[in-house]
This record gives structure tokens, sequence and C-alpha cells, in this order.
């Protein structure tokens, strides 16, 4: 029974986490091809990945901060580390 209840717990935390996350604002970012100056975790609840760190040397530094996430790379949900990977030689959108 306290398996049962912690596991409802756990469903209840992660709807939270969903619902809070649909009332995040949501911005397209376009992207130069190379390295993106960011330090990345890959959020496995709600998808995507959060910004930890932001390179001073990131172009588009000024367009998002620590804790943004990013959720898809040229329409491509962004599920593991891999994933950054798609596409970094073209102009990205995020």
């Amino acid at each position: 029974q306290k398996a049962e209840q912690a596991a409802k717990k756990e469903r209840e935390r992660k709807m939270d986490l969903i619902a809070a996350a649909k009332e995040e604002a949501t911005m397209l970012l376009i992207v130069s091809p190379g390295r993106l100056g960011l330090t990345l975790k890959i959020d496995k609840v709600l998808g995507g990945a959060t910004i930890n760190e932001i390179d001073d040397a990131c172009t588009f530094k000024g367009q998002l901060e620590v804790g943004d996430r990013i959720v898809t790379i040229d329409g491509i949900k962004l599920t593991k580390v891999s994933d950054l990977q798609v596409n970094k030689d073209k102009i990205r959108k995020f």
C-alpha cells in the first residue's frame, strides 16, 4: 500500500510539472551552425533539455537564460544528448 501511495504521489507530481510546462512561454530561436555554447541537462520528466549555463561566447546569449528548456531541434523532440547533434552543421530552429 505504501508503494501504491508513493506511485500515486509521483504521478501527481509529474502531472503538476506537465501542467506548469504547458503554461510556459514558447519562442522560436534560429541558431547558426556549430557549437551552441550552452551547458544542458536532459529532462526525462518533461522532455527537452534545461539550460544550466550559458557561455559568454554563445552567439544568442541575450535571447535565453539559465533554466530555459530546449524542447525541439528542427521539429524533432529532444529526448537524449545525441539529439543535440541534429543538423549541427546547418542553421537550426530551436
